[in-house]
């Protein structure tokens, strides 16, 4: 996981290493880089006069990505799950990444307005039911937000998987291959950046989409990549009072509820009752049915 300071903020440290505990995950900190330590000639030199310009918090948000990418490579691991130190999940966790390279069997491909947001996504595969999507009214990415298009084409608690097609926000988490990983820290880290990382990222599923519908050439189908995701998506930030994004200075002043978006069973709004061992059951719903 990926931090944005560089151990300043032992809070969110020890927030997240009990949530993964109590989750039975073994967590792996990448140390947060400062932009103001980047040297001009360490920006890849496609974009460089835009990425020149950016402020501190976009250039060292970029580089401690680069520098997780770089450690999945030189590890030689065969998948990693990277996530910045303010995410929160379901204490469902699990079975929701269990579903997610090869959903469950039985799942119907469902239709989808083409003219909706999750329309326009190819390869749609929905899951009408499951438990831990929130109803249509509570799914919002942030609280001043819109409401997700997904409650007018599909049916309370539907999970949909699809491949990314841009217009993705913020780099809660993301799961990258060995090939993956080192096809990322090439075209970013070598060849060019130019803007946030997380808008880099969303645009990745859109060239791979391009390329996917454009060409049957053997070259550039080797060349495609596989960038899958869902809607609602399964981890999302975590909104702490005054919550405010030390990347983008986003979101100061609005987040004025403790909250997780998209999020049921929280595992960080219920960690001290997970602490305890209290049953399922009894933990707290922040976006029960109505």
């Amino acid at each position: 996981m990926t931090s944005n300071d560089r151990g300043e903020r032992t809070d969110r440290r020890d927030a997240v290493s009990l949530a993964a505990a109590v989750s039975n995950m073994k967590v792996e900190f990448v140390m947060g880089v400062r932009g103001e330590s980047i040297l001009g000639d360490a920006l890849p030199p496609g974009g460089q006069a835009e990425s020149l310009k950016l402020g501190r918090g976009i250039k060292g948000s970029w580089r401690s990505h680069m520098n997780a990418l770089q450690q999945v490579v030189f590890q030689n691991l065969s998948t990693a799950l990277i996530f910045e130190d303010d995410v929160d999940w379901d204490i469902r966790l699990r079975p929701q990444l269990q579903a997610l390279p090869s959903p469950p069997a039985g799942v119907p491909r469902q239709p989808a307005d083409t003219e909706s947001s999750i329309g326009r996504h190819s390869n749609l595969l929905a899951d009408p039911n499951d438990p831990s999507v929130p109803m249509p009214g509570h799914v919002r990415a942030h609280p001043f937000g819109p409401l997700d298009g997904l409650g007018e084409t599909h049916e309370p608690h539907t999970r949909v998987y699809h491949h990314a097609s841009g217009g993705a926000l913020c780099t809660a988490p993301y799961a990258v291959s060995q090939r993956g990983a080192r096809r990322l820290l090439h075209e970013f880290g070598i060849k060019k950046w130019s803007r946030i990382w997380d808008v880099e990222m969303g645009d990745c599923g859109v060239r791979e989409k391009e390329m996917r519908d454009a060409t049957t050439d053997d070259k550039k189908r080797r060349g495609q990549r596989k960038c899958i995701t869902t809607q609602p998506p399964i981890f999302a930030h975590h909104h702490p009072f005054g919550g405010e994004s030390n990347i983008g200075r986003l979101g100061g002043g609005y987040a004025r509820n403790v909250e997780t978006k998209y999020v049921r069973l929280s595992t960080r709004m219920n960690l001290e009752e997970l602490l305890r061992g209290d049953p399922e059951e009894t933990l707290v719903d922040q976006w029960p049915d109505y």
